[in-house]
């Protein structure tokens, strides 16, 4: 996504909260341990991998944990190696209040970034609506002058809303875990829970914000980090838009160096393998049945592997996921879809008449869109993961919801030297009236990505891991899910 590191409070800052070096990880075939604990986990990515992490800190040498991974670990947060250097395509910026990825990169021993100086601009397909000035004072007077007093009502919504969600982790580390995420945002605070049953457009309107900034501002934020409108649930359009700080920052070799190194971290054991059942057997245990990704073509025979408890760490909505759930006493119910989002690298050189940059001497590197109808969503120069910002190579990230024509690549860049696209499901398509945030299925039975519902980032997924991995200790352990085991215990 694109960097926005120039702007500081009291803006409104857009900040995308929500991929690295290879790395050889070991593999196993299942064999037989004695540990009496075994968990299965589903997805290599951030959230699986942190609940692997969370989990070993919990049960130290007493559990034995698979996750089951049939792709490169790091799930969306990947990267292309294709140009100079290494680059982003995937999860790109982390907050400094992101207090689980700020102790992942502190216990693992990697490096933050800050990036690189670069301006923003909104873009309507014809005109910038706003330029970001090199003077700090300057853009002051730009924000006021451009949005009134909704610039620091539009502030204040959001830090207030910071502030709010941070009390996540003085719950977690006192051990309160949640069912639901129903229950998790409302005992954030109440107000949250209604958020996700109206759009943001709605929301903003009736606490008297003025058109001109939602269909700039809050549309270029919601088109820059979730590919759609303002027509998302107020939650995650509160997202979006919130959060005011110059640091934000990422990890230097790319953000896939995190779940990379959760791996090594917690001694998990990574199956190489796609999950396809789930059971419930008579004696209470999960049976997960998995084979290597080319028995797709039927030829390989599948095999099955008990639990005590399984973490379901990728989304089971249909368009995505092909697992069954056999033997339970219910059905269970993942509505909606995923997002495609195409992520276009292109190393050339913005063009200078489309965007300005000769007839009216704008250095904007970072360029959001609020016009749905352009092909694109937002344009943003490139850092690579070794953060050189002195590189002469001109690299550039495009969002868009379709595959760009060549037509259109030349309408955005010249001196084009090399493109590589990359399709993803990136994150849920929000609306208001499809929702299902149950964390527990059944007892024992966990599903991180249901707070994806909510938002989707990098630091969701953590504490979602986390919210599992207290969720799978108290079922192991016999506590009720009510009950705070932990809450004199010194952690994070």
């Amino acid at each position: 996504m694109p960097r926005l590191t120039v702007l500081v409070k009291p803006l409104l800052l857009i900040n995308i909260i929500c991929s690295w070096t290879s790395f050889a990880i070991e593999t196993h075939k299942i064999s037989k341990d004695t540990r009496e604990i075994k968990v299965g986990i589903i997805g290599g990515g951030i959230g699986g991998t942190a609940t692997a992490a969370f989990l070993k800190e919990a049960f130290q040498d007493d559990i034995l944990l698979h996750i089951f991974e049939p792709n490169k670990v790091g799930g969306r947060l990947s990267t292309s190696q294709n140009f100079d250097d290494e680059y982003e395509t995937g999860g790109s910026i982390i907050h400094p209040q992101n207090e689980y990825m700020n102790y992942f990169v502190h216990v693992l021993g990697l490096k933050k970034s800050h990036g690189c100086p670069s301006k923003f601009g909104i873009f309507d397909g014809k005109d910038y609506l706003f330029t970001q000035s090199d003077w700090y004072f300057m853009n002051v007077i730009k924000f006021f002058w451009r949005y009134g007093l909704d610039i620091y009502r539009l502030n204040s919504l959001n830090d207030n809303m910071l502030s709010s969600f941070s009390r996540i982790y003085d719950l977690q580390k006192q051990g309160t875990s949640f069912k639901n995420v129903q229950d998790l945002l409302g005992a954030l605070d109440p107000n949250f829970v209604p958020l996700l049953n109206k759009t943001t457009r709605s929301y903003l309107k009736e606490l008297n914000f003025g058109d001109l900034i939602i269909d700039e501002l809050v549309t270029a934020c919601t088109r820059t980090n979730y590919g759609q409108s303002p027509d998302i649930n107020a939650f995650v359009g509160s997202v979006s838009v919130a959060g005011a700080s110059p640091d934000l920052w990422s990890v230097v070799g790319g953000n896939k160096r995190v779940p990379e190194e959760l791996i090594k971290y917690s001694k998990a054991i990574l199956i190489e393998d796609i999950v396809t059942k789930i059971s419930r057997n008579e004696d209470g245990k999960f049976r997960v049945f998995h084979k290597p990704p080319r028995a797709k073509f039927g030829s390989e025979i599948e095999q099955h592997t008990d639990y005590d408890a399984v973490v379901i760490a990728t989304p089971l909505t249909k368009d995505v996921s092909f697992i069954e759930f056999l033997n339970f006493s219910k059905p269970f119910y993942f509505p909606g879809r995923y997002e495609k989002i195409i992520s276009t690298l292109v190393e050339g050189e913005l063009n200078e008449i489309t965007f300005k940059t000769k007839t009216e001497g704008l250095n904007i590197e970072e360029i959001l869109t609020n016009n749905i109808s352009l092909p694109y969503n937002s344009v943003g120069k490139q850092v690579s993961v070794s953060k050189d910002c002195n590189s002469t190579h001109k690299i550039y990230k495009v969002f868009s919801p379709d595959t760009l024509t060549n037509d259109q690549l030349s309408h955005l860049f010249n001196k084009i030297v090399k493109v590589e696209e990359k399709q993803w499901l990136a994150y849920p398509h929000y609306s208001e009236d499809k929702f299902n945030g149950q964390f527990e299925l059944v007892p024992g039975l966990y599903y991180n990505n249901a707070i994806e519902q909510a938002a989707s980032a990098m630091e969701m997924s953590a504490i979602s891991a986390k919210n599992s991995a207290l969720l799978v200790e108290k079922y192991i352990k016999k506590i009720d899910s009510t009950d705070n085991p932990r809450e004199n215990k010194d952690e994070l």
